[in-house]
């Protein structure tokens, strides 16, 4: 009856002591994240060579074939703070 106490009593307190944890963790985050959030860059990197269609359509899951009449306009935009890692 002893050991059956003690355990009951152990797992009232894992019990407690775990759900002021989480309530702490989840009370604790700032309510609008957003502000504080960086934005990282990255460099694309292929295991395939995307210059040669053949490799580009046999590396794909979906695609399709397309053929280009003319080209109207290309935008290259750079973000101000931009940092490539």
């Amino acid at each position: 009856m002893r050991k059956i106490f003690i355990s009951l009593i152990i797992l009232l307190v894992l019990v407690i002591g775990s759900s002021i944890f989480f309530m702490a963790q989840y009370f604790s985050k700032e309510k609008n994240p957003d502000k504080n959030v960086s934005t990282l860059y990255f460099r694309g990197d292929f295991a395939i060579n995307t210059d040669n269609p053949r490799e580009v359509v046999g590396y794909a899951d979906h695609y399709f074939i397309v053929q280009v009449e003319n080209l109207v306009e290309t935008v290259y935009k750079k973000c101000e703070n931009q940092e490539i890692v």
